[in-house]
């Protein structure tokens, strides 16, 4: 199918995100944990320490809902995307604060494609 006649079948021409989207959110989400839970990953677990205030920052702009770091991640990418669209003035601190969400996001997809390739 293509991504427009995925949009109308979900009713989702609008705004919403598709389910396929929320599904490897979802994964992305779970295999986050399962990282931070385990606690061997150094590597990891500094990449996070990093992007952790910016999360919370984000996470308390959006209105403080209870959504998982990769879902908020995921949001605030768009929103920068959008801002960036729109040629909207983007400071030197909040390019710095993504810089260290997508070094997250980017290591997460990494780590993502290295466990389904495996399967």
């Amino acid at each position: 199918k293509t991504l427009i006649a995925m949009m109308k079948d979900e009713g989702k021409e609008e705004s919403g995100h598709l389910n396929i989207l929320n599904s490897v959110v979802d994964n992305l989400e779970g295999l986050h944990g399962e990282i931070l839970r385990q606690g061997i990953d150094n590597g990891y677990g500094d990449i996070f320490r990093k992007a952790k205030p910016n999360l919370d920052m984000l996470r308390m702009k959006s209105g403080g809902r209870d959504e998982g770091d990769i879902q908020v991640a995921m949001n605030g990418l768009y929103g920068l995307l959008i801002l960036k669209l729109k040629k909207t003035r983007i400071t030197a601190e909040t390019s710095r604060a993504f810089d260290t969400i997508r070094e997250l996001v980017a290591e997460l997809t990494l780590r993502y494609m290295e466990q389904t390739e495996l399967k």
